[in-house]
């Protein structure tokens, strides 16, 4: 028998390949009330969270849902995770053709753990930092960063940080549920200009010199989420 998702390769059981793959978990908060998130990462296909949300698309990326509300802190909670298939005939994902026959179950399921993240009102995702150098061995660094508003009403978010010993800050207001792509140079934080950087060389041409990037954002002088990265300084050209 041929499947008639793929014509080119032989079917296993009837409807198996289109059979969606469910996974669960049970676990426990123990923090205080804070806004809770739920982060997932999914290898292909589609996934619906029960209770949270509608149906997300989009393989080989990370969705984020607010679970706010529905975990409670002090309680088990479960979370299930329903994937399916991606369609090899419209669907932007790895499919597999005739000489390379389709492995079992289309290589669903989540490719990295489903997590939950707790943070204050305003979540920081997906800090990193580009460089550039100047003509006068100094080196230029642009932050890079999603600020996340959780909640119904504006909020003013303070970002602050330090690199090699320096400190900078900066506010960002942001509308309520507002979620934004920041993007500081020098000209907003002179801190992010490196007057003479430790390059970040690749193997065998020197040393792989890393920089500690500390980031905090508080909200009404309270802590809400913080992240800490490597930062390697180096720009490359052809």
């Amino acid at each position: 028998a041929i499947s008639d998702r793929n014509p080119g390769v032989p079917a296993t059981k009837a409807g198996a390949r289109d059979a969606p793959r469910s996974r669960r978990s049970i676990f426990s908060l123990t923090l205080g009330d804070r806004f809770h998130r739920l982060a997932l990462y999914i290898a292909m296909g589609w996934v619906a969270l029960v209770a949270i949300g509608p149906l997300v698309e989009g393989a080989f990326r990370e969705h984020r849902l607010n679970a706010t509300g529905l975990v409670a802190p002090g309680q088990r909670c479960a979370v299930v995770v329903e994937v399916f298939a991606p369609d090899v005939f419209s669907d932007l994902a790895i499919h597999f053709v005739d000489w390379s026959p389709d492995p079992p179950g289309d290589a669903m399921g989540l490719w990295m753990p489903a997590r939950v993240e707790t943070t204050g009102p305003v979540a920081l995702r997906d800090p990193a930092v580009t460089s550039r150098l100047g003509t006068d061995g100094s080196a230029d660094l642009t932050l890079l960063a999603t600020l996340a508003n959780g909640r119904d009403a504006p909020a003013t978010a303070r970002l602050s940080g330090r690199i090699d010993g320096r400190d900078f800050a900066t506010d960002v207001a942001l509308g309520a549920g507002e979620t934004r792509e920041v993007a500081l140079t020098p000209a907003d934080l002179p801190a992010l200009r490196l007057a003479t950087p430790r390059l970040r060389w690749p193997w065998a041409y020197g040393e792989p010199h890393p920089y500690r990037l500390d980031l905090e954002v508080s909200v009404d002088g309270a802590a809400s989420d913080a992240a800490t990265l490597d930062v390697g300084v180096r720009q490359v050209t052809a």
